[in-house]
């Protein structure tokens, strides 16, 4: 490729073999199951004394914002392909693994706190059905001793009525 003719095409896909789980769909990266699209502008690729450099600008879209999240990254190298090559690498060093490394634990921590719900309202409900179960008092053996029996009146432990 003449040093004059890399494109942002040829960028993207440098983007996306260093992403997994990414595919190319209308000049834009996609990563699926993160909900990630990553599109470029290739600002300037050009050579001055012998070395190129280059600027990409980065478009990140996802759900949770508001507007794009757009970042500039630069390389400097022995010919186009290199240039662009270290700034889409500086991009996926930081900003990228940054942004899907926050992504994952928002899903992740939002995935535990429904599992913390789900099992406090199971325990509510456990405790619930046993209320509504019990009679006055239920009798409990201490350390598997049947002749031993510890009283809970549940009466008591509802504390005052009325």
């Amino acid at each position: 490729m003449a040093n004059n003719e890399y494109t942002e095409n040829d960028a993207l896909r440098l983007l996306a073999e260093k992403t997994e789980g990414s595919r190319i769909e209308n000049d834009t990266m996609i990563i699926p199951d993160e909900g990630l699209a990553v599109s470029i502008k290739l600002v300037k690729c050009q050579e001055h004394n012998g070395n190129f450099s280059s600027q990409v600008i980065f478009f990140i879209k996802h759900e949770l914002f508001d507007q794009p999240l757009v970042e500039s990254c630069a390389g400097i190298g022995k010919s186009a392909d290199e240039a662009v090559g270290r700034a889409v690498e500086n991009f996926c060093a930081s900003v990228m693994l940054s942004v899907r490394s926050v992504l994952n634990v928002t899903v992740m921590n939002i995935y535990q706190q429904l599992l913390w719900a789900r099992s406090i309202s199971s325990m509510f409900r456990a405790l619930r059905e046993l209320w509504e179960w019990a009679d006055s008092s239920l009798e409990i053996p201490i350390s598997g001793d049947l002749s031993r029996t510890l009283s809970l009146h549940i009466s008591d432990a509802r504390g005052p009525t009325g």
